[in-house]
């Protein structure tokens, strides 16, 4: 029923605007004249008078969509165009004359034809002008007017406009919120700090490495002195310690170095100050305040000067600069560095904390701005809905009976128009007489009740399910990276303690080795006093404890961030010869000692390596308490330093895999936050163009509702004009 209406009211306004422009005129002209210029310029108009009259009224009661027709032009317009065309006419008339009097007949006769040509066109624009001015002088040429702005009107333009920057401000603010992410949350940077928990063991495992091996050295060489073992075997056994001199020299060289250029340390190394001991003779020493970086400074000369003579002289003296500095200061800078290493654990939980926290303020700020903006569109999508449904209003004033009353006329004037096309021509509209019937049917219109429809409503669930898909690409990913960021920063803690513990266990095998001999060798060393050798002994019972609690329990791997290549890594090292984990230049100096060592307890794996020396020293102590040597050492010493090797290894695999872990989710999550913004750029395309066409198409098609209007509502309903003057104000 709608289309029909429409077709008929706009070929109401096509028929209007044909029969003015084709008024009277013809009337002047006798009818045979008329039939002979109309033959002559069948050739000349044929295709404008079919395509521009003839085919735009067929077009429109067929409901082809065009363009619909302006009622009414410029005042002046046509006027100005009709006095260029009466001189140009004059001019020719005079031509012809001329050409007449004195010239070849056949172009006199088609000079005569084409002014007879230009006449019947002057004649048609006086015929327009004369019914433009028709239409102006009429009193319903306000209504005319108005109809035809309303046509034009594109409602709540503003609003929409507003309707598509909130959709175009969501995708702009969101790729914001990616940049942030990708820029301020460098996990990378984070989990390398977690080398800062090995600072104490960077210190003191080469130290006590280096202090084993010097150990196993006078071990060896008091056997030899004391005729406990041959030049040749003192030559066999001391030969992988001898090897080892250089490079635990090397490996404390290296790591002090790397404590003291570590940025984040300098302030403490600037002005942590301490009260260091100075050797003046065997039983006289004094005092220093240096700062920190000061004594490592010191303590690393004077292990070289140690390593010198060892390569060259075999031995070293217990009375001397060296060993008193390094002794004597030992629990002082180690006590310093064991704070510094639970200090850095506190914050390094703390700053996982922190960025999990960063995460959720980030996350939270986005689902915020988003329902916010999602409200907003809300909002502002109800409002134009509201403004639109009075649009739909117009309804009221649709007339079913008038309505079919236009279809059947217009059905019948396509009839004549296809049977007849000269039937235009023949055509004559009298405003007077049009504008009489408008008010006859106002007449009938008044007895007759205004049918009311209705309630219009706009249907939202398209609408509803835009936005629900737009929502959803905006979330998606802030959900993904905090899921994704937020599972990496709950497993760091676990990751840090266990990455702790295997530091720490990589220090503590050679310290009880090592302070376990100066316990033993306590009378060599006059200048120390019980509270040192008690200190020492605390140290060998905290490394004990430690070595058991790592040994008890089963480390759940799924609450850290590691890969199952080390999950495989160490279930392996757990049962495997410990050998075939040494570091390449130890395993070939060692591959005969190696499987001897420890009671054969390397070829068992890590965790029974583990218990053999728990074992071992916790018998050491049920017996004496490390107050004499009740049995020689059987390359005990070796296999501290070979089993703190392994631990290493251990630990550096750890860490890597770590690296690996965090490296790989970061890359991740680039290339899902690139590839995320190119989304975006892709939807916010999509909404400057096709979206946007759509949201105004709606509001273009809801003005179109009024050629459902008979024309009698049209132009004598003032209640139809009031609130189509309402209307085109929105």
């Amino acid at each position: 029923m709608t289309i029909h209406s429409s077709s008929a009211n706009e070929l109401s306004i096509a028929e209007e605007r044909y029969l003015i422009s084709r008024q009277n005129s013809k009337q002047d002209i006798p009818i045979f004249q008329q039939n002979e210029e109309i033959k002559s310029l069948k050739q000349l108009k044929s295709l404008n008078e079919k395509k521009s009259l003839n085919e735009e009224t067929i077009k429109n009661v067929l409901n082809i969509d065009t363009p619909q027709p302006q009622v009414f032009t410029s005042r002046g317009d046509p006027e100005q165009h009709l006095l260029v065309d009466k001189v140009k006419t004059e001019s020719k008339k005079q031509s012809v004359k001329s050409q007449t009097q004195g010239g070849d007949g056949k172009e006199s006769q088609q000079q005569q034809q084409d002014v007879k040509k230009e006449e019947f066109f002057d004649r048609e624009d006086c015929s327009q002008v004369s019914s433009i001015r028709m239409l102006r002088n009429s009193k319903f040429y306000r209504k005319y007017d108005l109809y035809n702005k309303f046509n034009k009107h594109m409602p709540l333009k503003r609003q929409h406009q507003f309707l598509v920057i909130l959709f175009v401000l969501s995708l702009i603010i969101q790729g914001l919120f990616i940049i942030i992410q990708l820029t301020s949350l460098n996990l990378v940077s984070f989990a390398i700090d977690i080398n800062l928990l090995e600072i104490k063991n960077l210190f003191f495992q080469p130290m006590d490495m280096f202090l084993v091996t010097r150990w196993n050295l006078w071990t060896y060489n008091f056997q030899k002195s004391n005729g406990i073992i041959s030049q040749e075997e003192y030559n066999s056994v001391s030969k992988f310690a001898t090897s080892n001199l250089g490079l635990g020299f090397d490996s404390l060289n290296s790591n002090l170095k790397l404590v003291l250029n570590r940025q984040e340390l300098q302030g403490l190394l600037q002005t942590k100050y301490i009260e260091a001991y100075s050797y003046l003779d065997t039983y006289k020493s004094e005092q220093y305040n240096m700062t920190l970086r000061t004594a490592i400074s010191v303590l690393l000369n004077f292990q070289y000067i140690l390593k010198m003579n060892y390569i060259y002289e075999k031995t070293v003296k217990a009375d001397s600069p060296q060993i008193f500095y390094s002794f004597k200061n030992y629990p002082i800078i180690r006590d310093i560095m064991t704070q510094l290493n639970s200090d850095i654990m506190e914050q390094t939980i703390a700053r996982g904390q922190n960025f999990e926290d960063e995460m959720e303020t980030l996350f939270l700020f986005q689902q915020i701005f988003l329902i916010l903006m999602v409200l907003s569109i809300i909002y502002a999508k109800i409002y134009i809905n509201k403004k639109l449904i009075l649009f739909l209003h117009l309804s009221q004033y649709s007339d079913n009976d008038a309505i079919q009353h236009e279809i059947q006329k217009f059905k019948q004037l396509l009839d004549k128009l296809q049977s007849d096309n000269s039937y235009k021509f023949n055509y004559s509209l009298k405003i007077a007489d049009k504008e009489f019937q408008f008010l006859e049917q106002k007449v009938e219109k008044e007895n007759k009740n205004t049918k009311n429809l209705r309630k219009k409503r706009i249907s939202p669930y398209r609408f509803v399910f835009i936005l629900i898909l737009f929502y959803s690409i905006l979330t998606i990913n802030s959900i993904v990276n905090y899921y994704e960021f937020q599972k990496y920063l709950k497993k760091y803690p676990e990751t840090a303690q266990y990455k702790k513990q295997l530091a720490d266990l990589g220090g503590d095998i050679p310290l009880m080795f090592a302070q376990r001999e100066v316990l033993y060798g306590r009378k060599n060393y006059m200048y120390l006093d019980a509270t040192y050798f008690d200190r020492m002994w605390y140290y060998i019972m905290e490394s004990l404890n430690n070595t058991k609690l790592f040994t008890s329990q089963d480390p759940d791997f799924n609450k850290m961030l590691v890969t199952n290549n080390f999950k495989d890594f160490y279930a392996q090292i757990q049962l495997s010869d410990l050998c075939e984990y040494l570091p390449g230049d130890i395993k070939i100096r060692a591959v005969s000692l190696c499987p001897t060592i420890m009671n054969q307890n390397m070829r068992h794996g890590l965790k029974a390596m583990l218990i053999y020396i728990q074992n071992l020293i916790e018998t050491d102590v049920a017996i004496n308490n490390f107050t004499y040597r009740a049995v020689p050492t059987q390359n005990e010493l070796e296999g501290a330093f070979m089993i703190s090797e392994v631990i290493n290894v251990m630990n550096s695999y750890f860490y890597n895999d770590l690296i690996d872990v965090t490296t790989k989710l970061v890359d991740q999550q680039q290339i899902f936050n690139i590839c995320y913004l190119v989304i975006l750029f892709v939807v916010l395309l999509i909404i400057i163009t096709e979206v946007k066409n759509k949201i105004y198409e709606n509001s273009k098609i809801i003005i179109h509702f009024v050629y459902v209007i008979p024309s009698q509502t049209i132009f004598t309903d003032d209640t139809f004009e009031r609130t189509l003057r309402t209307l085109i104000n929105f």
